[in-house]
């Protein structure tokens, strides 16, 4: 459950979507169900100037097979927020998030990111080709030991050719760059995996399908979507 102090009409709101999820998880998993995987208690987006924060005193949790919709409209601080939950500013907003019961300072920040992975909405702006992304991304110290699965085969099942992982981000299309992204994601086997812009939304297909990997698989995933009406 989400929950935050009074904001004005059309701010931040959250959502379990309804349309496109997967079946329930099987029964025997019920009980890992009452034990949050991430929790988030009183966090509040940092300000950098006079202005009142976007958001405050924001509390939720995340349960293994469960995906949270953020909707707001632009400015709104949705992709704010998932950045914070990835540990990913400079200076950590006030407020707490543990993954498994531990901090990002107590896990260490590199495995913290391992395991909330967070997707940009705008990966074309990512330097060299996919295929080289992934190689860097499986290098890094804190994927050592970990199993991944093979994003190729991931992203064929949605269209994408084995030849674009060759191609330059900048020259693929927007939708076929969130694809790669997404089976990306997939592939390294996060625990929380949190989709920006329309990378993000619940009724694009790719999303679905990730959906039913993460309710197979216990895991969670959070994303942003836009607000009815309104732009990201």
């Amino acid at each position: 459950m989400l929950s935050r102090s009074p904001r004005p009409p059309g701010q931040l709101s959250a959502r379990i979507p309804s349309q496109s999820l997967p079946p329930a998880a099987p029964t025997s998993f019920e009980a890992m169900e009452t034990v949050p995987l991430l929790a988030v208690t009183s966090l509040t987006a940092p300000s950098y100037s006079s202005s009142p924060p976007l958001w405050t005193s924001l509390s939720f949790s995340l349960f293994p097979y469960s995906i949270l919709v953020l909707r707001g409209p632009s400015g709104s601080g949705k992709s704010l927020l998932l950045k914070s939950l990835a540990s990913l500013l400079v200076y950590p907003p006030p407020g707490e998030v543990r993954l498994h019961g531990q901090t990002a300072c107590e896990m260490g920040v590199p495995e913290w990111r391992s395991r909330v992975l967070y997707i940009p909405q705008r990966t074309s702006m990512l330097p060299g080709t996919p295929a080289k992304f992934w190689r860097t991304v499986i290098g890094f110290g804190s994927r050592k030991g970990k199993e991944v699965g093979d994003p190729r085969e991931v992203a064929e099942g949605w269209g994408i050719g084995r030849g674009m992982w060759e191609q330059s981000w900048g020259s693929l299309s927007g939708g076929e760059a969130q694809r790669i992204a997404l089976a990306v994601g997939v592939a390294l086997r996060p625990d929380v995996l949190l989709l920006d812009g329309e990378c993000g939304s619940s009724l694009s297909f790719p999303s679905q399908c990730y959906a039913r990997r993460c309710r197979e698989r216990g895991e969670c995933s959070l994303s942003r979507t836009r607000a009815e009406g309104r732009e990201n």
